[in-house]
C-alpha cells in the first residue's frame, strides 16, 4: 500500500512539472502572439473553439482511461482507434466549417475547418501520452510535452509574423502536437513492442466502448461547463473578471488533476479498484496538502485584492471562494481513478452528470450580476459533489476524507463575507487555518 501511495505521489509530481513547464511554454507563446495578432484574432480562434466544443469533448471516446486502467490491453489497439475515431471527429467537424463558410461566415468556416484539422493529432498526442505513463517511461511522456510545447511556440510566432493572421493559432496547435507524437513515439520506439507483444488482449463489446466515451464526454464538461455558461450569459467585463479567477484556480486544479489521475489509474488499475486503502490514503493526503497551499493562497489575495490594477480588484472575493473549492476539487482524480479502475463506469459517468447539471445551474446565478454569488454558489456544489463521489467510493468513511474539502470552502468564505477585502484580520483567518493544516499533518507524522 504504501509502495502503490508512494509510486503515486512520484509520478504525479514527475508529471505535474512537466506539465507546468509545456503549459508555460505554452503561454508565453500566446502573450509573444499579441505583438501580431487583435483580440479579434484571438476571438475568432475562441469562436471556432467552442463551435467544436462537442467534438474536442470526444476525442478519443475515453480510451485513453480504459488504456491506462488495463481494460484496454494492447498499445497498438489504443493508437488506432486514437487515429480512427480522431480522423472521423476531425472530418465532421471539417464539414461543420464548410457549412458555416457557406453561409456567409467565410472566416469563421476557415478557421473552424483549421481547428478541425488539429483533433487528430492533439488525440493523437494525448494517446502516446499514455503510453509512456503506462510503460512508466514518464522521462518520455514529460519531454515529448515539452518539445511540442516548444514547436508550438516557434511555429506560432513564425507563421504569426509572417501572416499577421489568426491562422498562426491552430497551425501551432497542430504542429506542436504532432511534434510531440513523433518525439514521444520515437523516445518509446524500443519499448514499444516489447509492451504491445507482451500484452493480453482484452474482449470488449461496443456497450463497454460507449460507457467509456460517454464518462470521458460528461467528465470534460464537468469541468468546464461553470465558465461555458456564463460565457454565454454575462457581459465581456463580468466573464473577465470571473476568467482571472477561473484560470487562477481551476487552471491550476487541472494542472494537478489531470497527472494525479492518469497516475492513480495505471497504480489502482494493478488492483482492479480492490486496494481501496490506497486511494482513501492518498485522498486524505491530498486533501490536506491542498488546503494548506489554498488557504495560503486565499490569505494572499485577500490581503492584496484592493492593490490590484484597474478594475481587476473586483476579482479579489470570487477568487478566495473559488481557491477555498480547490480541496474538494483535487479530490476528483482520485476518486474517478478508483471508480473507473474497480469498472463503476456507469457511477462516474451519473455522478459527472449531476456534476454539469448542478454546476451549470450555479453558474446561472450570474443572471443576477452578482459575480460572489456565482463563484459562492458552484464552489459550494463542486464540494457537493466531490462529497458524493467520497461516498460513492468509500461509504461510512467518506466524511473523514470529505471533512478537509469542507472547512477549506467554509473558512475561505466566512472570511470573504465577514472581512472587507485587504483586511489583515480576515487573511490572518484563512492563514491560521492553513497553519493549523500543518499542524495536523506534523501530529500525523509524529503518530506515525
Amino acid at each position: 500500500m504504501k509502495s502503490s501511495v508512494a509510486t503515486i505521489g512520484r509520478n504525479t509530481r514527475i508529471l505535474t512539472l512537466g506539465s507546468v513547464g509545456a503549459q508555460g511554454t505554452s503561454a508565453i507563446s500566446q502573450f509573444l502572439l499579441v505583438a501580431w495578432l487583435s483580440p479579434g484574432d484571438f476571438g475568432l480562434f475562441a469562436s471556432a473553439s467552442a463551435t467544436l466544443i462537442v467534438f474536442v469533448a470526444l476525442t478519443n471516446l475515453g480510451e485513453i482511461n480504459a488504456y491506462l486502467t488495463g481494460k484496454l490491453a494492447r498499445t497498438s489497439d489504443l493508437l488506432k482507434t486514437s487515429l480512427r475515431v480522431n480522423c472521423c471527429l476531425g472530418l465532421l467537424g471539417a464539414l461543420v466549417g464548410v457549412a458555416i463558410f457557406g453561409l456567409n461566415g467565410p472566416q469563421l468556416g476557415v478557421m473552424v475547418i483549421s481547428v478541425a484539422a488539429t483533433i487528430p493529432l492533439t488525440g493523437l498526442s494525448l494517446a502516446w501520452n499514455a503510453v509512456a505513463i503506462r510503460a512508466q517511461k514518464l522521462r518520455a511522456a514529460v519531454l515529448g510535452q515539452f518539445i511540442g510545447a516548444g514547436t508550438k511556440l516557434v511555429v506560432g510566432i513564425s507563421v504569426a509574423a509572417t501572416t499577421e493572421s489568426a491562422i498562426a493559432l491552430p497551425t501551432a496547435l497542430g504542429l506542436g502536437a504532432a511534434a510531440n507524437v513523433a518525439a514521444t513515439a520515437w523516445m518509446l520506439r524500443d519499448d514499444y513492442q516489447e509492451y504491445s507483444h507482451n500484452a493480453v488482449v482484452a474482449v470488449r463489446d461496443r456497450f463497454d466502448r460507449i460507457r467509456w466515451a460517454a464518462q470521458s464526454l460528461v467528465q470534460f464538461f464537468g469541468a468546464q461547463c461553470d465558465y461555458l455558461v456564463l460565457s454565454l450569459l454575462a457581459t465581456p467585463h463580468v466573464v473577465g473578471i470571473y476568467f482571472l479567477a477561473y484560470q487562477a484556480t481551476v487552471g491550476v486544479s487541472a494542472l494537478i488533476s489531470g497527472p494525479l489521475l492518469k497516475s492513480g489509474l495505471v497504480e489502482l488499475g494493478h488492483s482492479k479498484g480492490a486496494d481501496l486503502h490506497t486511494a482513501k490514503v492518498l485522498a486524505t493526503h491530498t486533501t490536506l496538502y491542498v488546503a494548506l497551499l489554498s488557504s495560503l493562497g486565499g490569505a494572499m489575495v485577500l490581503a492584496a485584492s484592493p492593490h490590484f490594477p484597474g478594475a481587476w480588484d473586483q476579482a479579489g472575493a470570487p477568487l478566495v471562494i473559488l481557491l477555498g473549492s480547490l480541496t474538494g476539487r483535487l479530490l476528483t482524480p482520485i476518486l474517478e481513478a478508483q471508480l473507473l479502475a474497480s469498472g463503476r463506469v456507469s457511477d462516474s459517468f451519473w455522478i459527472n452528470g449531476g456534476d454539469i447539471v448542478g454546476t451549470s445551474l450555479a453558474a446561472c446565478l450570474i443572471l443576477g450580476g452578482d459575480i460572489v454569488l456565482v463563484s459562492l454558489a458552484v464552489s459550494s456544489w463542486k464540494v457537493v459533489i466531490a462529497a458524493i463521489r467520497c461516498f460513492a467510493v468509500f461509504g461510512r468513511n467518506a466524511p473523514l476524507v470529505a471533512l478537509p474539502g469542507v472547512a477549506s470552502l467554509v473558512i475561505h468564505c466566512t472570511a470573504t463575507m465577514l472581512f472587507p477585502q485587504g483586511d489583515l484580520v480576515g487573511a490572518s483567518v484563512i492563514g491560521t487555518f492553513g497553519v493549523g493544516i500543518v499542524l495536523l499533518l506534523g501530529l500525523r507524522r509524529f503518530a506515525k
